[in-house]
C-alpha cells in the first residue's frame, strides 16, 4: 500500500526499503515526513504566513482527503535523486494526470509517461485557462 492524493487532486506516494515489501503503515509514515519536511521549509514558511496557514493544517487537510493505494511499480527515470522516482511510481500507480513539484529533476523530466510534472504556478495557470474556455 501508498500513499495518495485523490486524481482529481494531486498524488503522492512512498515506497520504501529499495523496492522489498513494507508496512503500509511505515510507507505512509515516509510520505507524510516527506510532506511536513517540505512544509517546514523556510520558502514555503513565507508563503503559508501570508496567507494565515499554518503547516499543521495543511497536514490535517492533506490525511483527510488522502486515500491508500496499492503500490505496484518501480521508476527509474530520475537517476540524480532516487525519491523522486518514488513520487512518479506513486503518481503512475494513482493514476494522476499532474505532478505538482517544485523539485528540479522532476521539473526538468516534464513528464513521465502520461504524468505532467509542472510547478504549483503553472498548474494554477493552466486551471485559470480551462476556466476561460
Amino acid at each position: 500500500m501508498g500513499f495518495s492524493v485523490p486524481r482529481q487532486r494531486a498524488s503522492l506516494k512512498s515506497r520504501s526499503n529499495g523496492g522489498r515489501p513494507a508496512s503500509p503503515g511505515f510507507r505512509i509514515s515516509r510520505c507524510l515526513e516527506m510532506i511536513h519536511r517540505v512544509l517546514e521549509y523556510e520558502k514555503i514558511l513565507k508563503i503559508l504566513k501570508k496567507s494565515g496557514k499554518r503547516p499543521g493544517s495543511i497536514m490535517e487537510t492533506i490525511v483527510r482527503l488522502c486515500s491508500l493505494i496499492e503500490m505496484k511499480s518501480t521508476v527509474n527515470a530520475v537517476r540524480e535523486d532516487p525519491v523522486d522516482n518514488l513520487v512518479l511510481a506513486c503518481a503512475k500507480d494513482a493514476g494522476a494526470d499532474f505532478v505538482i513539484s517544485g523539485d528540479r529533476h522532476l521539473l526538468k523530466l516534464g513528464s513521465y509517461e502520461s504524468v505532467k510534472v509542472m510547478t504549483a504556478t503553472n498548474f494554477l495557470e493552466r486551471l485559470e485557462f480551462a476556466n476561460v474556455e
